[in-house]
């Protein structure tokens, strides 16, 4: 009877086995959980990247707040981003401190001051986690700003 019990507790057949059964959920919740890090940075990034390519177009372009927008939600697109919420804002001022009464005026700051024109573009996106973390929101809403001097 001793010896079977000595062979018993000296057989190792089938640990790695029962260590893995009991590892394996934690090694998963961690590769998800880097998974869904990753995710995360990457919508971070496309969402900087759509704002951007928006105010590239403000610039080349002749300011059109529907057409920039429509630029950030094709660049939002490209990134593999969907229901991207963009707002796009314009301002004005004069060199001398002044806020002229129309940004489109020709001549709006009086004399030889140029017309400061400056776009910004908010994009916003919902972001779920592929697995509730408990700790962690599940959905989170990513906001990304951009402004510029266009004129």
């Amino acid at each position: 009877m001793i010896t079977w019990i000595r062979r018993y507790l000296s057989d190792r057949t089938g640990a790695i086995a029962v260590e893995f059964a009991v590892l394996s959920p934690f090694i998963a919740i961690l590769i998800v959980g880097a998974w869904d890090m990753a995710r995360y940075i990457n919508d971070q990034a496309a969402l900087t990247e759509a704002t951007r390519s928006g105010l590239q177009y403000a610039v080349s372009k002749y300011w059109n707040a529907d057409l920039v927008k429509a630029a950030v939600l094709a660049e939002a697109s490209r990134e593999g981003l969907d229901n991207v919420s963009v707002t796009v804002n314009s301002t004005c001022d004069c060199p001398n401190g002044t806020t002229p009464s129309s940004c489109t005026a020709t001549n709006a700051c009086g004399g030889t001051n140029a017309l400061r024109v400056y776009t910004e573009i908010q994009a916003t996106k919902s972001y779920a986690t592929t697995i509730d973390y408990r700790l962690v929101p599940q959905q989170v809403v990513l906001n990304r700003s951009s402004s510029l001097r266009v004129r």
